[in-house]
């Protein structure tokens, strides 16, 4: 070991777990001083908060710089001064933040650990989540001084590459004009993120337009619902969408519908969209469906169908499933090489028109459905509809009415799509009603599903939540690799699944 270099050791520390590196301080001094190379240090995350215990102190005591380090406010009696983050001297690249209590005083203590952060030089990304319960519970009103100092501190800090502001404000907090703006920002982000309810539309706009030079993601993520709010109802700001398709290193955007969203058909960058297609009112979609119909430029399309809210007025979205299928295979030329469908609700207009449209999609190469009934589309798939087409991955829905993804396997739609396609690969979150024994579920399913009464693919049942791929070319001759490299996917060739029904 003498004749290692410093760095190799370094290396093979940096694999070892926190109680191995304190051991490692004891052997020698040659060691002691390696447990503590930011090498050993620079991958790792650190959590501290109250059930960390001491640990978290020791971890902060002997580590010069970490990845991440993840922490709640008010957060724990520190153990030590190591374990104090407003004064720690370890260095992290990603700083996590979840506020229990947006007091203006823990507020301030947040404040005060991202300016350590800053201090020491290395902090790139910042997260900050609120999750007081008094404002979901008891509809406590947020001071906004307490918002104005959190958001504000989002939009200052210096040299960050990614900020992401999440959480619940509750039903009775809103965020006034200019909470958080106050003054010009230095462009330095290159994603940012915001999934608070309800949404600050305002400071979003801000930092949208301070770092407009250098965004390259943007996340207004769907979410659950919260404080009886939706965060995939559509934004409202007639300025975000201008703000977004200005942007000329734009390439990933997830969004619900917005005003003026066909702009972004402009955004040449724009390469991935996740779209949220809540549509509350009918002029809602125009938008959606002019960027569908002209944005050639994108690479990845997934639209996502929420389930029907109270507010919606009566809208049909299964109608406007199918005519945002419609925009997209307008002109028989559009580039989108991965679509993913993900329905909450039936749909029953969106699977058989896609079905219909799919030889308008030339370059589709990876489709992705989470629907209640995928066999339409599944039947009208080959080399004629679709030539570029190699990966077809079905995902459980969820729903009363699942499908058993033990049945589909032993399936003879599954053997017949393989021999038509003899180059796809089909994926398939693998959910069998089988696993169900003895419960009234699996009781309802056993004269429909005599695959799960075959009791085979138990490997399968006990990695449960993970899915089987099935291909139809020779073992270990596959023309495209590629499409076998998802590490929790269990490969069968299908002349291996028998019997067929």
């Amino acid at each position: 070991m003498e004749q290692l270099p410093d760095d190799v050791l370094a290396m093979a520390m940096s694999h070892l777990s926190v109680k191995d590196l304190l051991a490692c301080r004891l052997v020698c001094k040659r060691l002691a001083g390696l447990a503590q190379h930011p090498d050993v240090w620079r991958h790792r995350s650190i959590t501290v908060h109250v059930d960390a215990g001491p640990m978290s102190c020791q971890e902060l005591r002997l580590a010069p710089c970490a990845r991440e380090i993840w922490t709640s406010v008010p957060e724990a009696p520190a153990a030590c001064r190591h374990g104090d983050l407003r004064t720690t001297s370890c260095a992290a690249s990603e700083l996590a933040i979840v506020v229990l209590d947006v007091g203006l005083e823990h507020v301030a203590k947040a404040v005060r650990i991202v300016k350590q952060q800053v201090a020491l030089g290395r902090l790139r990304g910042v997260s900050l989540r609120l999750s007081d319960s008094s404002v979901v519970l008891h509809s406590f009103i947020l001071p906004e001084d307490a918002i104005d100092l959190l958001f504000w501190t989002l939009a200052s800090t210096p040299g960050l590459e990614m900020a992401s502001l999440g959480g619940d404000l509750g039903k009775r907090t809103r965020v006034p004009p200019g909470t958080g703006q106050r003054g010009t920002i230095t462009p330095s982000l290159k994603t940012f993120s915001c999934d608070v309810v309800p949404r600050p539309e305002h400071f979003c706009d801000y930092m949208l337009a301070g770092h407009a030079a250098t965004l390259e993601v943007v996340h207004f993520i769907r979410s659950v619902v919260f404080s009886g709010a939706q965060i995939a109802a559509p934004l409202t700001s007639p300025s975000t969408a201008r703000l977004l398709a200005g942007m000329p290193k734009l390439r990933v955007l997830s969004c619900p519908l917005m005003p003026g969203l066909g702009e972004l058909a402009a955004c040449a960058s724009l390469r991935e969209l996740d779209l949220t297609a809540r549509r509350s009112t009918q002029a809602d979609g125009q938008g959606a469906l002019e960027l569908l119909r002209h944005a050639l430029q994108i690479r990845s399309l997934r639209l996502h169908f929420p389930l029907p809210h109270d507010d919606d007025d009566g809208v049909d979205g299964s109608e406007f499933g199918a005519e945002l299928i419609s925009e997209l295979t307008s002109s028989g030329r559009s580039q989108v090489e991965t679509l993913s469908i993900d329905v909450m609700d039936s749909q029953t207009l969106l699977v058989p028109h896609l079905a219909v449209r799919l030889p308008s999609l030339p370059a589709l190469r990876h489709l992705v459905l989470r629907v209640v009934d995928p066999a339409p589309l599944v039947d009208a798939i080959s080399p004629l509809t679709a030539p570029a087409l190699r990966r077809v991955q079905i995902l459980d829905d969820y729903s009363a009415s699942r499908m058993c993804s033990h049945e589909f396997l032993h399936s003879r739609a599954l053997d017949a799509l393989l021999s038509r396609n003899p180059l796809l690969h089909v994926e398939v979150e693998y959910t069998s009603f089988g696993e169900y024994e003895n419960t009234e579920l699996n009781e309802d399913y056993d004269d429909q599903c005599k695959a799960c009464q075959l009791n085979c693919h138990k490997e399968l049942e006990e990695d449960n939540g993970g899915f089987v791929g099935v291909f139809a070319h020779p073992t270990g001759k596959c023309p495209s690799p590629e499409d076998h490299a998802r590490s929790d996917c269990q490969w069968i060739q299908i002349n291996d699944v028998q019997p067929k029904y």
